[in-house]
């Protein structure tokens, strides 16, 4: 069991802070509305709390986030926009100004030997960001 302490994003001189949600809740599901993951894969839920207190925006989106396991990274899925048929919200895609925040939740497919691993949370928007992320 692994939780998810605190992400902070570098943007240049300025920072974007992800929290995992209720206590870095990792939730696995082999449907999410009428998407099922590929064979021997399983979907992998977490939840994001993001700040962002800087002079300047950065861009959040689902697609923009994907998750490291092993050697291989795994976007996020496309059943991340029916998140709410397992009772969760999807995260947004916007641009956040400093002092402001949003949350959600984004689901990735990932291979079942995967499931319960620890995974490195990856950045991939339109801003130059370095993710420290850390885990215990």
């Amino acid at each position: 069991v692994w939780f998810i302490t605190a992400v902070a994003i570098s943007l240049g001189s300025e920072n974007v802070q992800v929290y995992g949600l209720n206590n870095c809740e990792k939730i696995y599901r082999s449907q999410i509305g009428d998407f099922a993951p590929k064979l021997n894969h399983i979907f992998l839920v977490t939840g994001y709390r993001i700040e962002y207190q800087g002079s300047s925006s950065v861009s959040i989106d689902p697609n923009y986030f994907s998750v490291q396991l092993g050697g291989a990274q795994y976007p996020s899925s496309g059943a991340t926009y029916y998140l709410d048929k397992i009772g969760k919200m999807y995260l947004s895609s916007l641009r956040l100004i400093g002092g402001g925040s949003t949350e959600g939740y984004v689901a990735y497919e990932i291979p079942l030997e995967m499931r319960d691993r620890e995974f490195r949370l990856i950045y991939a928007g339109f801003e130059d960001v370095v993710l420290n992320y850390s885990c215990s």
